[in-house]
């Protein structure tokens, strides 16, 4: 009785999981080191945030933090973000 019963609650668990809404998905502009370009990826909205920090990715339409590479809204490249000045070179 109790294997049908531990059975029977791990098949609605499972039917519950598999009916859930997937995870919401954003685009992020992600490096591919085969390629040699930035490439649009798919991924879940928590892991974005965590995926970014750990790579020079960045939002479609805005540069990446590392490099300061700037992204159109398709992740193709343009030129690198012009470097700030620093306190000494501004005098």
């Amino acid at each position: 009785m109790r294997k049908t019963v531990l059975v029977a609650t791990s098949c609605v668990f499972l039917a519950i999981e598999a009916l859930a809404e997937p995870a919401s998905k954003v685009s992020l502009c992600h490096f591919d080191e085969e390629e040699g370009a930035w490439v649009a990826i798919s991924i879940s909205e928590q892991g974005a945030t965590a995926h970014m920090r750990n790579h020079d990715d960045a939002w479609p339409g805005t540069a990446t933090a590392v490099t300061g590479t700037q992204l159109d809204a398709t992740c193709a490249a343009g030129a690198a973000a012009p470097e700030q000045p620093t306190a000494d070179q501004a005098q």
